[in-house]
């Protein structure tokens, strides 16, 4: 297991995105379509994506439609448990209700293409002066 760097994230950095997802192929594909921008992109599946969580912060949280609802679920609550002022866009196939609890700061996506979710990301992230404390 690799240690993640620690740097501080300032609004003057590159803007941190947090991939989540079972298909690595997908992950790999929306990393790159996200990494052209200049975003810093880690992708990482559902177990692996929550040690993160524990080391670093992301400004924008993409979870991807692969995950099984409680996992999903699981992640946005340590989401809002470590860092609140993360933006979660979940890109899912499951019911918003399920997800009501979590309703402020997510965005929720069905049947996005990648020009959709470029924007949706870059909207998330300078939506407002984030800073890690």
């Amino acid at each position: 297991m690799t240690a993640l760097p620690q740097r501080a994230i300032t609004p003057e950095t590159t803007k941190s995105i947090l991939l989540v997802g079972r298909d690595a192929n997908l992950l790999c594909s929306r990393r790159l379509l996200l990494e052209k921008p200049g975003f810093e992109v880690i992708d990482e599946a559902p177990l692996r994506a929550l040690e993160f969580l524990g080391c670093r912060f992301f400004h924008v949280a993409v979870l991807c439609h692969t995950l099984k609802s409680f996992e999903t679920a699981q992640i946005c609550q340590q989401l809002r448990a470590r860092h609140p002022q993360t933006r979660i866009i979940l890109i899912c196939k499951y019911d918003d209700a399920a997800f009501a609890e979590f309703e402020e700061g997510i965005s929720f996506a069905w049947g996005l293409d990648p020009a959709c979710l470029l924007r949706l990301v870059v909207s998330a992230a300078y939506a407002n002066s984030l800073t890690e404390r």
